[in-house]
């Protein structure tokens, strides 16, 4: 199984390798491409996807509502 490496503040996932940054009450999520979004935002375009993968940092237990 792949680890997400975390840096400070910062969380990248070693499946998609989108960065969450860890900011006061929310999360930001820093894709490669395009502006700066949510979890849910990551979960719609991503996550959902690739369900199977071990090692995404983005279940939806962790989302925020």
């Amino acid at each position: 199984m792949t680890t997400p490496t975390t840096l400070g503040n910062q969380t990248v996932c070693p499946v998609c390798t989108v960065k969450i940054t860890h900011l006061l009450g929310r999360d930001q999520v820093t894709f490669s491409t395009g502006a700066n979004s949510t979890r849910e935002d990551l979960w719609q375009r991503v996550c959902q996807h690739v369900q199977d993968r071990p090692g995404c940092i983005n279940k939806p237990d962790r989302r925020t509502p």
